[in-house]
């Protein structure tokens, strides 16, 4: 039978967590975060970070399933996010002291984990 029921109940939409683990969706997801960050940092604080969150988070979830290459992109794509949050938010002399301390926390959370 291949009715448009059938057809549609055989091929279901993946779950949320299947698709945040996925590597092809979590390259472009912090792709889009990076491109938000870059479009809006001038104009608001709060976006970029919120997308240096969102990117860290993918990056976290996703270190033990990803090849080291792509892991290198999207966690590059994550701090390029943060820096342009943190840019924005902080006074300069600040911004400039605290950036690389959460670069390098967020290097920390991201350690790709391997077995």
């Amino acid at each position: 039978d291949n009715s448009i029921y059938t057809v549609w109940t055989k091929h279901s939409f993946p779950k949320m967590a299947d698709m945040a683990s996925n590597t092809g969706f979590v390259l472009m997801a912090n792709c889009i975060m990076c491109y938000t960050s870059y479009l809006f940092y001038q104009e608001s604080a709060w976006i970029p970070l919120g997308s240096a969150l969102v990117a860290t988070y993918l990056v976290f979830n996703n270190r033990a399933k990803c090849s080291l290459a792509v892991h290198s992109i999207c966690t590059a794509l994550a701090v390029i996010s943060q820096t342009l949050g943190t840019s924005n938010l902080l006074p300069s002399p600040f911004s400039v002291a605290a950036s690389p301390v959460l670069t390098m926390i967020q290097a920390f959370v991201a350690l790709p984990l391997y077995s």
